[in-house]
């Protein structure tokens, strides 16, 4: 399976140089392990960019996916708790 996912590319420019390992979306997504996401950079680049390999999904609540994954996010606490409400 395929998806597309728009990133902005202050993120995706994370991605790439691996700060950013995770990627949070705030809908659960039914992905299966293995698939692929195509990135495309939003605003000002609006390009398809890159693509990464899904290793697994995990749905939890905003307190666990932090507290699990905060070194890998790729953003501060304060971000991360703005973008999920």
């Amino acid at each position: 399976m395929n998806v597309l996912f728009s990133v902005h590319p202050d993120y995706l420019d994370r991605i790439f140089n691996r700060e950013k390992t995770v990627e949070l979306r705030n809908r659960p997504v039914r992905l299966q392990p293995n698939s692929w996401i195509w990135l495309y950079a939003t605003s000002p680049r609006m390009c398809l960019e890159g693509r990464a390999l899904i290793r697994q999904v995990i749905i939890d609540t905003p307190v666990s996916i932090w507290r699990r994954f905060k070194n890998k996010l790729g953003i501060t606490r304060a971000e991360f708790f703005s973008y999920v409400g």
